[in-house]
This record gives structure tokens, sequence and C-alpha cells, in this order.
């Protein structure tokens, strides 16, 4: 789950630092309901807890979703369609999955103008 999404229980400690937590459906204005994600896949070597960190800011991905549907990861939007997305950049198709090994923070190439850190700005929590 989007560690910012329902973050009720959670608000003390943001884990996506200067961006927006929504606790409440109504919350979720930016990105709009039809951009924002709730729930995605995630490679199992980066799993650790309950929620899929995003860096929305410093172009990272803290927690690194999957993509082993050949070089996809599904997603399920706060509106409520789902979609599997390709990625387009070695950055998250190059992980492979290889447990025990924990993986956080990968190198992102480009950083904020990584194609595929991009898309996933646009879906994640806005900047407050």
């Amino acid at each position: 789950m989007n560690g910012q999404m329902g973050a009720v229980y959670i608000t003390s400690h943001n884990l996506d630092v200067g961006a927006r937590q929504y606790i409440r459906e109504s919350d979720i204005v930016s990105p709009v309901p039809t951009d924002a994600f709730i729930f995605g896949d995630e490679n199992p070597d980066s799993l650790q807890d309950g929620y899929l960190e995003v860096d929305s800011i410093n172009g990272g991905f803290p927690d690194v979703p999957a993509a082993y549907l050949d070089g996809a990861c599904g997603l399920s939007f706060a509106d409520g369609h789902v979609e599997v997305h390709k990625w387009q950049t070695s950055a998250l198709t190059s992980i492979p999955v290889a447990s025990p090994k924990v993986v956080h923070n990968p190198q992102v190439p480009g950083g904020t103008k990584n194609a595929d850190w991009l898309w996933f700005s646009l879906h994640s929590p806005s900047p407050k």
C-alpha cells in the first residue's frame, strides 16, 4: 500500500517528508483519484513493512516497485481502476528478485528526470 494513503495511524511519522498524507478519501485532491495509486506490487526484495514507501521529491525509490510482470507492475488507483504499468528504464527492470537480498534506494539513472520516476511521482502524493 502507498505509505501516504490511509496514514491515520502514522501521522507522527511521515514516510515521504514534504509530501501530503491522505487520511480520508476526500483528502485525495492532488493528484486526483484517477491518478493517485493506492496499492502497487512491490519487489519482494524490498519488502520490510506494510507500506510501499515513495520519495516523491528527490528522485528515488526507497521501496522498489515490482517489475516481474515482463518489466511491469500492477497498480490500483483511488477511483477504483487498476492498470499494469510497464517501466521504461533499467532503474526498476534490472533489479532481480533474489531473496534474501534486501534492495532499498537503488541508483536511479537521471534522478528526477528518469522517465519511470517521473511517471511514479505523478501518481504519488504531491508536495505539501
